[in-house]
């Protein structure tokens, strides 16, 4: 599939894991430059060592500092 996605950017919260991982997973596959947020460091490592093209925030986006984290 090509979704034309290179050169854009995608931010996916709770991708960590279960749906949001699969999200993140095929965004960089398909050529997006993916930033995966989840809250616990171990999480998002994880998932960015599986998915291409990414790199990773710690935050929860349930806060107020979480949320400025991320922006």
């Amino acid at each position: 599939m090509d979704l034309q996605l290179s050169g854009k950017t995608a931010l996916v919260s709770g991708s960590t894991g279960g749906i949001g991982l699969a999200i993140a997973q095929t965004l960089g596959r398909e050529g997006a430059k993916v930033t995966i947020v989840g809250r616990g460091q171990a999480g998002v490592d994880k998932a960015v060592a599986a998915t291409e093209n990414a790199d990773g925030i710690v935050a929860d986006l349930a806060t107020t500092e979480g949320a400025e984290a991320v922006i």
